[in-house]
């Protein structure tokens, strides 16, 4: 794979290591532009961390420094810089340079990829095969200090990789202890017996699982609200292996697979519900919107935080839906002013089938933030998805139709082909193509919905001469479909998801 990148950077501006979580592409990443800065060949190497200079100004103050000499930078966390990176990544300042990091390999394909052009290459660092493990025991064997695990026979030393899902970390656990995996988070987990010292590590664990971790003053005014008569360094001192701090100088678990492990499967609900409503309560401080005064990391927390799908997953399926309504109904009065916010809290609602009372919290979003081209989005698909459920056709149902279409049709044509092809949201003509149909189908206006189908089949038809995407792909073959024979599969709307297929 080092033979792979060494080709790549005289090619390209920035190589992308792709991998699952646990798999160890940020070590290799790191590992392979350490190596290049010990060469003998002089080149420069620099770790660019969020949370000082922006990345633009950090460039052009490294540019005018190496002056034209080559080097590459480390970029540890791209999910977190990625808008910045890709915006000037094609300019001078970076001539010279070539940028090493890594992603998850879905999450590139899904939204990171997007930002970049052809200026980037990827290599795949996949999870092991049965045929390295013998390269890994004897790395374990030279490396490690693992008694326990050099005693064994040659075959239960194999025997200890078979429950890692060919994870590296969690291979590298369940060989060294003598434990499995989630035998050893359980166990520590139960160890933190004091009930401060868990709800700091259980404020850690949630700031892990985007990946961002956690700054020491955040923590430590998210102690005071959850009435902690401890400091954080007292109880942070009772946390140390399990709880680090990154590069960046952040706080955060031991890795994200442990961090997900604790909130999915070992904390007590009521104990994360708390945790969480005091880390939003932390964001309260900020002026709306909040998003547009945050630093990089605790921007994408606070985000991660919100976030209905990730409330929905971690409180709704407790059993108890009222859960995670009750968690936004609380900061409606401290954040009526956060357009995100509303935004966040009317999908969630969308989620439970409230769908008159998600129309109405996206008006207070877009009340609150105007220019959230997200929320106007949703807006539109919500007044779409309402006026599908109302009981009769009647002039209300129509008057939801046209604001919907109207304003998605404006947005669709303002982005333009190639802003769609990097858009990170759903595009506008997909939601016209499923929901306005719907909308029609579900009334029986098959005349009024086969027209609306052979435009948008039209739009879609060019956009993919453009560019492919299964996505619009497969809108066009329903389309196709119901233009040819005014036959419509109608959405399936399930609590939690809404159903295309």
């Amino acid at each position: 794979m080092s033979q792979e990148i060494d080709k790549l950077k005289d090619e390209k501006r920035a190589i992308v290591v792709l991998g699952e979580a646990g798999s160890g592409k940020s070590t290799f990443a790191m590992h392979y532009a350490l190596s290049l800065g010990s060469s003998e060949d002089g080149c420069l190497v620099f770790e660019y961390t969020e949370g000082g200079s922006p990345f633009k100004d950090s460039m052009y103050s490294l540019k005018k420094f190496r002056e034209d000499r080559p080097c590459i930078i480390l970029i540890d966390d791209l999910h977190v810089v990625a808008e910045e990176v890709s915006e000037v990544l094609n300019g001078r300042s970076m001539e010279g340079a070539t940028i090493v990091t890594s992603a998850r390999t879905g999450e590139w394909h899904d939204r990171l990829g997007k930002l970049f052009g052809g200026n980037v290459g990827t290599v795949r660092f996949d999870r092991f095969k049965n045929e390295d493990i013998e390269s890994i025991i004897k790395a374990i064997e030279v490396n490690f200090a693992a008694p326990a695990f050099n005693k064994l026979s040659a075959i239960e030393k194999r025997e200890r990789f078979t429950k890692s899902r060919q994870q590296l970390l969690i291979a590298m656990l369940e060989a060294t202890e003598s434990k499995g995996f989630e035998e050893i988070i359980e166990d520590e987990f139960s160890r933190i017996t004091d009930q401060e010292k868990r709800r700091l590590f259980l404020t850690v664990a949630i700031a892990t699982v985007p990946r961002v971790g956690i700054s020491k003053s955040m923590a430590s005014t998210v102690l005071s609200y959850l009435n902690a008569t401890q400091t954080f360094d007292e109880l942070s001192n009772g946390l140390q292996g399990i709880v680090d701090i990154s590069r960046s100088g952040r706080y955060q678990a031991r890795h994200q697979i442990y961090a997900s492990e604790i909130v999915q499967k070992h904390a007590k609900i009521e104990d994360i519900e708390i945790v969480l409503e005091a880390m939003v309560k932390y964001y309260v401080q900020f002026t709306p919107p909040i998003i547009r005064n945050l630093t990089g990391h605790d921007g994408q927390l606070f985000k991660y935080l919100l976030n209905n799908n990730n409330i929905y997953q971690i409180l709704a399926t407790s059993g108890d839906k009222a859960r995670a309504i009750k968690f936004y109904a609380n900061f409606e009065v401290l954040l009526q002013l956060d357009g995100h916010f509303w935004l966040q809290y009317a999908l969630l609602l969308r989620r439970l089938g409230r769908q008159q009372d998600a129309l109405e919290m996206l008006g207070r979003s877009i009340d609150a933030y105007p220019g959230n081209k997200y929320a106007q989005h949703a807006l539109a698909q919500q007044k779409l998805i309402v006026a599908a459920q109302h009981r009769i056709f009647s002039g209300s149902t129509q008057k939801l139709i046209d604001e919907a279409v109207t304003s998605l049709m404006e947005r669709h044509h303002s982005m333009g082909a190639e802003r769609l092809k990097g858009a990170l949201d759903e595009y506008p003509i997909v939601a016209l193509g499923y929901y306005h149909i719907d909308a029609l189908m579900s009334h029986r206006q098959v005349d009024k919905a086969v027209i609306a189908a052979k435009g948008y089949f039209r739009e879609i038809d060019n956009l993919l001469r453009k560019f492919s995407d299964p996505i619009l792909m497969e809108l066009r073959t329903r389309l196709l479909a119901l233009a040819s024979t005014s036959e419509w599969r109608r959405l399936t709307y399930k609590v939690g998801q809404i159903n295309y297929k």
